[in-house]
């Protein structure tokens, strides 16, 4: 079977391991990496080779939509999460 490789965001270090762990559970599923997605930050991309990009905006989500302008164009899919106000 072939996994699905998934690289999580979120500028919470405890948000960002509890949804790395739950991810990692899943069977098809496995998390390569887990990094903070700061705004002056490039995500690393040709490190982790993602196949998918989950990415927790939380409550910041103008940070976050500064931070998906930077990625590349052939970057992987995002799936984002977040909440609203």
């Amino acid at each position: 079977m072939t996994l699905l490789r998934v690289l999580v965001v979120c500028r919470d270090r405890l948000s960002r391991a509890g949804l790395a762990a739950v991810l990692d559970q899943r069977s098809g599923l496995t998390v390569v990496g887990q990094i903070a997605g700061d705004d002056n930050s490039l995500l690393p991309l040709d490190i982790y080779v993602p196949d998918v990009i989950v990415w927790d905006v939380s409550w910041e989500t103008s940070n976050a939509v500064n931070s998906l302008g930077l990625l590349p164009e052939d970057a992987p899919p995002v799936l984002g999460l977040g909440c609203h106000q």
